[in-house]
């Protein structure tokens, strides 16, 4: 049973906040609230003594002490032994790592595709995975007038978006099987990817080239070219693509516009802090043209691309 929620603020300095849970029963969060104030104050200033951040947050010394003893008990806060100062410590970064990526990566990724769109002339999108979604986080648009249209805040099955893909096929094997269970593989068209196993051999050939294609698998005369970004720690947290009509996606086009979103997510991964270090050089296939050499060309000369190349892209 839900009971209604009710909120009561009291004390304007100490922002005490009562909610209301049920007909006669009353848990305070005064201490909650405290605790974050003190976080926010640490974060103005690093460096501080119990009584300066009491006297700043207008709260007892006693009350400053005991949420900073707590604080520190689980790991939010170090005190320095010989000053007995008080800081945040790096675990505050966990807190922010599931937010500031996707923030940082739009900022940074957002004049790499305003260029992007100038040299190749078709749309130019940045997604992430949420919730086993693929999203557009930020889409630059083509100014052809036949071109893919804006689509932020878009989400949908990751299996039939080739910027889900690239997302997908750097993930753990556990995750690949759990999307796979609870998502399922429906059928968008007749080109989507529906047999689990096909579609793990898929994501294998997708990681070893380096970037994965959409040809008319999620809406019948679109394709999409994708490659993944890389924050500084080499983890893919992001994914850059090229999204054109599929008549606009052959050889030699098709090449070139594999080409450019590498090197457009190449750029982004280098501005988030990635240092390749040779590692796309390493990578199996990474290079279109070496694909070629090996067989695993993104399509071949004068075609569309067509289910064959989907099926093995």
């Amino acid at each position: 049973m839900q009971y209604p929620v009710s909120h009561s603020r009291t004390g304007s300095n100490d922002h005490e906040l009562v909610t209301r849970i049920g007909p006669s029963r009353d848990v305070t969060v005064q201490a909650i609230v405290r605790a974050f104030d003190l976080l926010g104050a640490l974060s103005d200033a690093p460096s501080s003594s119990v009584t300066e951040i009491a006297q700043r947050l207008g709260m007892h010394k006693s009350t400053a002490h005991r949420l900073l003893t707590t604080l520190a008990g689980v790991g939010y806060v170090v005190q320095d032994e010989m000053t007995q100062r008080y800081s945040l410590s790096l675990k505050v970064l966990d807190l922010a790592a599931s937010v500031l990526p996707a923030i940082d990566v739009r900022a940074r990724a957002l004049p790499v595709m305003q260029r992007l769109v100038q040299d190749v002339q078709e749309t130019v999108h940045l997604g992430v995975m949420v919730d086993d979604e693929v999203v557009c986080l930020e889409s630059a648009v083509s100014p052809r007038p036949m071109s893919v249209m804006r689509l932020v805040g878009k989400h949908g099955p990751v299996h039939v978006s080739s910027m889900g893909k690239v997302i997908l096929a750097y993930r753990a094997d556990p995750d690949v099987e759990r999307l796979i269970a609870q998502r399922g593989l429906p059928r968008l068209t007749e080109r989507s990817i529906t047999d689990p196993q096909d579609f793990r051999d898929h994501l294998r050939l997708v990681r070893s080239r380096g970037w994965a294609v959409n040809a008319d698998e999620e809406e019948l005369g679109l394709g999409c070219v994708a490659a993944p970004i890389r924050d500084h720690r080499g983890e893919v947290v992001a994914a850059l693509s090229i999204a054109a009509p599929t008549v606009r996606m052959m050889e030699p086009r098709l090449r070139q516009l594999v080409e450019m979103a590498m090197q457009g997510a190449q750029k982004v991964s280098a501005s988030l802090g990635y240092d390749a270090g040779g590692q796309v050089a390493r990578a199996a296939g990474g290079n279109p043209k070496r694909q070629e050499e090996t067989g695993n060309s993104p399509g071949r000369q004068g075609r569309q691309i067509g289910t064959e190349e989907i099926a093995s892209t």
